[in-house]
């Protein structure tokens, strides 16, 4: 009996796959929910910062934001106080970035679509999801010109599935050069090194150091993310203590592993740009809606987070505190009681 109770085909075994797979399905609804609330649908054209996306965000491997929705009607919204940030490289070369400098190339559906003559990306998103930043801290890192399509979750939409995303999932980007449209985060990441990045300082071209930077990312997204929102959403107290180790079992991997400054050693790469929008989100949420300090017996962790997040690229896409506080409020009103969900 009890070698039939743990046999990989046993219904308890299969019971706790399936909320293992629940979990990601779950997340993603949330966030989508949370981010198209805000209803602003529009083409945002960025120099690298100099302007203001409100509340952008992106989903990626394994945990997607789904779009099941068409775009709605875009217009183009300018920076804000342009004058009184600095000039990036590619201002300083080709002028400054303004909806003037895009044409008008196609409609859908009685939407304006914007052609990126002379911003290589376009970037496909929605609001809030921590999944945004890894992109967006990318680009800013990499002084990659951009416009920015924020997509309204709530619709369905034919032409996202056939032209951006099969699955109907963002974020996702269009190469204006190239052609290549690439979606999941971390795909997207490594495509925008590549392209890029010149120099490999993001994406190291030695193998073993790859090898370790997506390491890095898989805890990210298997251990790490699950732990903190099952966490953060858990109302069973006599499920807390074994929350609470599995956050701290996935959050010994970073103190252990990390070389410093950052993750890998000296260069901040794509496992830090990965990593850096879910510990904001982890030390705000925990802060704010447990009154946890997550990283105080990590000093280690806690020493990288503060040194990671001064970047400026990371300053350039920190999301307002109000904002956070009303998506995690969205979370923590939602009763989930989804297949014993709240007990893996």
């Amino acid at each position: 009996m009890a070698s039939a109770a743990r046999s990989p085909t046993s219904p308890c075994a299969l019971a706790r796959r399936a909320q293992k797979q629940l979990l990601p399905l779950l997340l993603t609804s949330l966030y989508v929910s949370a981010g198209s609330a805000a209803g602003s649908v529009g083409t945002i054209t960025n120099s690298p910062s100099t302007s203001t996306m409100h509340g952008v965000c992106t989903a990626g491997s394994p945990f997607g934001c789904i779009l099941g929705s068409r775009l709605g009607q875009r217009e183009v919204f300018t920076a804000r106080n342009p004058e009184a940030r600095s000039r990036t490289r590619f201002e300083q070369s080709h002028g400054p970035a303004t909806p003037s400098r895009q044409r008008v190339s196609r409609t859908r559906g009685g939407s304006t679509v914007l052609s990126a003559t002379t911003f290589p990306v376009e970037f496909f998103t929605l609001e809030m999801c921590p999944y945004a930043q890894r992109v967006w801290i990318v680009m800013e890192e990499l002084q990659i010109p951009y416009t920015t399509t924020l997509v309204n979750a709530r619709d369905k939409t034919a032409w996202y599935l056939k032209e951006i995303n099969p699955r109907g999932k963002v974020p996702a980007i269009r190469d204006a050069a190239t052609g290549a449209v690439v979606y999941e985060s971390l795909i997207i990441n490594e495509y925008l090194a590549d392209r890029f990045d010149g120099a490999h300082a993001l994406l190291p071209s030695e193998p073993a150091a790859r090898a370790t930077l997506r390491l890095w990312n898989e805890h990210l997204d298997t251990q790490l993310a699950p732990a903190h929102f099952t966490l953060l959403m858990n109302k069973n107290e006599t499920q807390a203590v074994a929350k609470e180790e599995a956050l701290r079992l996935a959050l010994q991997r970073y103190e252990e592993g990390i070389v410093g400054p950052y993750l890998l050693g000296d260069a901040f790469t794509l496992a830090d740009a990965a990593a850096l929008p879910f510990f904001e989100r982890l030390v705000f949420s925990l802060e704010h809606f447990k009154a946890a300090r997550p990283l105080d017996d990590f000093p280690r962790t806690k020493a990288w987070f503060k040194h990671a997040s001064a970047r400026a690229s990371f300053e350039a896409t920190r999301r307002p505190k109000d904002k956070l506080v009303e998506l995690y409020e969205r979370f923590l009103s939602v009763d989930y009681k989804f297949g014993g969900l709240n007990k893996s």
